[in-house]
């Protein structure tokens, strides 16, 4: 393990708030497992170039290597990230927690709108390309 993954956090979660609805998008069956939502949430954040502020009290909720396996969300959060001193994964957190409270704020509106986030996700692909 390199030096830098070692001063990571093994674990990642969300604040008790988000859990609560990360768990309904799940129960609701908008997603079919939370590590899907938590993904989509933080690559949602990403797009719309949004973030929460830090999380003070978090809910573990993921082993960092059980969400991240292959590090490919590590890596383009390493690389997109503008806070260099914090950790990457608690950059996820945040990204994750501000992408939850939004995909939440859809479904009590009436649904997610995958293709109105999709297109946004392109627009962004574009500009970052």
């Amino acid at each position: 393990m390199t030096e830098e993954l070692q001063n990571e956090p093994k674990t990642i979660g969300l604040s008790q708030e988000t859990k609560a609805k990360l768990d309904r998008l799940k129960t609701d069956n908008h997603f079919s497992q939370m590590q899907d939502a938590y993904k989509f949430a933080v690559g949602l954040a990403l797009a719309s170039g949004a973030i929460s502020p830090p999380l003070k009290n978090t809910i573990t909720i993921f082993g960092s290597g059980d969400l991240d396996q292959d590090r490919s969300l590590y890596e383009v959060v390493k690389a997109l990230r503008t806070d260099k001193d914090e950790p990457v994964y608690k950059t996820i957190e945040r990204l994750a927690d501000w992408g939850v409270q939004e995909l939440f704020a859809q479904t009590e509106a009436g649904s997610i709108h995958f293709s109105s986030i999709l297109g946004a996700v392109a627009q962004a692909k574009e500009r970052i390309v």
